[in-house]
């Protein structure tokens, strides 16, 4: 009981992190630049960036052109066009966008989590993902980290769920439509997600029976790990 009142302890205060950051931090660039992508499509059904190239060669390009957004992001612009039609173009939406995506993240980890591996780890999980700084950041600043988290607790719940058998197929199309989404939502080619996808269809052909990691091999792969980061 104890230690779920400091799990609950933690997961208020990254709850209120989020809500603050929401509220005094100022939207990043990347937000303003889908942003008028998003209400350049609503003004007039062509999705363009006005202003030109973001980062430029060279004093040849830095005259303002209309740079298209050929369909990338289509779900993220989707997102934001689904808000703005609702709740108007301004900030404000935006900021409210930003909080609202940051606490459906920590609430699909929190229920994926607890419907595998019960309430007490999910807890846990959720409120240590909570105080999280780049979660945080991205509530802030409507960074795409927080629907990415969303997309991935998702995926990471569709493979454990085809590792036990369960419900196959449907959780393998869950699984492609979240990866096609976060390449997406990433402005990468959505076709990737095939790519992405055949090692776990290939869970179907072969499923791994895992060991418990001794200690030595466990400490090998985190000095590896952290050597590559």
């Amino acid at each position: 009981m104890q230690e779920r009142r400091i799990w609950f302890s933690i997961l208020a205060i990254g709850i209120l992190f989020q809500i603050l950051a929401a509220v005094f931090m100022p939207l990043g660039l990347d937000a303003h630049v889908h942003s008028t992508y998003v209400s350049d499509k609503i003004a007039d059904g062509d999705s363009t960036l006005d202003w030109g190239h973001l980062r430029i060669d060279g004093s040849n390009q830095s005259v303002a052109e209309e740079i298209p957004a050929d369909d990338k992001w289509f779900v993220w612009h989707g997102i934001i066009d689904v808000w703005f039609t609702i709740f108007g173009i301004s900030l404000l939406s935006l900021h409210i966008l930003g909080l609202i995506i940051s606490l459906s993240a920590l609430s699909v980890v929190y229920f994926c989590t607890k419907s595998l591996w019960g309430g007490q780890n999910a807890l846990a999980l959720t409120a240590i993902l909570s105080i999280y700084s780049p979660l945080v950041r991205s509530t802030g600043r409507l960074y795409q980290e927080s629907i990415v988290i969303l997309c991935a607790t998702i995926i990471l719940y569709s493979i454990v769920k085809i590792l036990r058998k369960e419900n196959n197929k449907f959780w393998q199309i869950i699984c492609l439509i979240f990866l096609a989404s976060i390449l997406s939502i990433k402005g990468l080619p959505v076709k990737y997600a095939l790519y992405l996808y055949l090692p776990i269809l290939s869970l179907e052909l072969y499923r791994p029976r895992y060991k418990p990691v001794n200690n030595i091999t466990l400490l090998a792969i985190t000095v590896v790990i952290s050597g590559i980061l």
